[in-house]
């Protein structure tokens, strides 16, 4: 979550860059659940799923808003801005 941009509610997509290789990837922010992929073929709103992850060793939660995302791991915290503006 350091990595993150963007977000879009609807969608409860995250767009990253990832702190490894630097490439943007996305990630689907759930309730018990985060997803990491990439987008799908070019000009289509697809995802392709890399990896899932539960994240039951420290308290996770996210809450959704038309404004953005709110996450909390543990002691962090992340808030995302939506790119729906």
């Amino acid at each position: 979550m350091d990595g993150a941009k963007l977000c879009w509610p609807w969608r409860r997509w995250v767009s990253f860059d990832c702190v490894r290789c630097g490439e943007e990837s996305y990630l689907i922010v759930g309730y018990e659940r985060v997803t990491v992929g990439t987008r799908g073929r070019p000009g289509t709103p697809d995802f392709e799923p890399v990896r899932s992850i539960e994240p039951w060793d420290e308290p996770y939660s996210c809450k959704w808003s038309s404004g953005g995302v709110r996450v909390s791991y543990g002691e962090r915290r992340w808030t995302i801005k939506s790119g729906d503006d």
